[in-house]
């Protein structure tokens, strides 16, 4: 079950002085969580020298994370799996009835490196990883690839109760360009995605 923070700790807070033991613990070791995010991005397909131009993509991303920490005096570095499904999605009539591009979901092994504050652990992440995409033309079906793919991001987690960390982050991500023969040689170009999160850990 979960326990209440203590009145030590509040008073901690609106002192601003030291967390409490479990917490400065909290950086260094395993641990899991999930957490739940938006994103955006755009997409763009181009058939010879026709192109739809950048249209949207956006929507919602939730998944699941895990990994190791170690901890040197105020530095903290890891490695973390990050796994997600998506639906970031958008689609266009432009040069094209009814061209659309799904990011099914993505999976990045990242490091992460961050700096104890005492009171939370802000944090920068860099992995490589990759997307499962689908394309879709009305009347024509649809195609889905794997594509590879970068994420960088910084956060900020801390420590709510004993053993439960909140986390937010800021991802970029970029994936390969993908094709398709829907309606002849297609190529699909999905670019930059940003994403928001908010996650919730558990320390072992």
């Amino acid at each position: 079950m979960f326990k209440f923070p203590s009145t030590a700790l509040v008073m901690g807070l609106l002192t601003l002085s030291p967390m409490p033991t479990y917490a400065q613990d909290a950086s260094s070791g395993w641990y899991a969580g999930g957490f739940l995010g938006y994103g955006t991005s755009t997409s763009r397909w181009t058939q010879g020298a026709t192109s739809t131009g950048d249209f949207t993509t956006d929507g919602m991303v939730a998944g699941l994370y895990g990994g190791r920490s170690w901890q040197r005096d105020k530095t903290v570095y890891g490695i973390e799996l990050e796994l997600a499904v998506s639906e970031i999605e958008g689609a266009t009539q432009t040069n094209c009835v009814g061209c659309r591009t799904d990011i099914d979901g993505y999976g990045f092994v990242k490091a992460r490196f961050g700096h104890d504050t005492g009171r939370g652990l802000i944090y920068g992440t860099v992995g490589y990883g990759a997307a499962s995409v689908t394309q879709m033309l009305s009347g024509s079906g649809h195609s889905s690839d794997v594509t590879p793919g970068w994420q960088v991001g910084v956060g900020y987690e801390a420590p709510f109760q004993e053993g439960w960390n909140l986390r937010a982050e800021a991802a970029y991500m970029r994936f390969g360009e993908v094709s398709n023969t829907l309606s002849g040689p297609i190529s699909v170009d999905i670019g930059g995605v940003a994403v928001l999160k908010l996650g919730l850990t558990q320390n072992f």
